[in-house]
């Protein structure tokens, strides 16, 4: 998870990878916390975090990103980096987690991962 000991940000592998938009959609809204926590340290307050809505109605939320590239608003494609992994809120590494919503019933969605569309987007497939 980490080079040395993972005592900083910097040490760990995905301190600052790219984080790209799982879906198309618009972004309906940001929240930017300035604060990166240290390894090790629970931090507080809300996580920095980018939701995007579908046009099927349904939100996707990326949460403890940083060095968000987006705006509400702005509509996003899928694959498009819109922020970078971060370590903000309350968590004690960096990490993003991404959940998603259907926004007329309020019903949690599950996020499936497509490993060939993954391969074909990086170039491996």
């Amino acid at each position: 998870m980490f080079r040395t000991d993972g005592k900083t940000n910097e040490d760990w592998y995905g301190w600052h990878a790219d984080v790209m938009a799982p879906i198309d959609g618009k972004v309906v809204g940001t929240i930017v916390n300035p604060v990166e926590n240290t390894p090790g340290v629970f931090g507080k307050g809300q996580a920095s975090a980018i939701q995007i809505q579908t046009s099927q109605n349904q939100i996707v939320i990326l949460v403890h990103v940083t060095n968000i590239k987006v705006t509400a608003g702005e509509a996003v494609k899928r694959g498009q980096v819109i922020a970078q992994v971060g370590n903000s809120g309350i968590a004690d590494a960096p990490h993003t987690h991404v959940g998603a919503y259907d926004l007329a019933t309020d019903t949690p969605l599950q996020v499936r991962w497509d490993l060939v569309q993954q391969a074909v987007l990086s170039g491996e497939h």
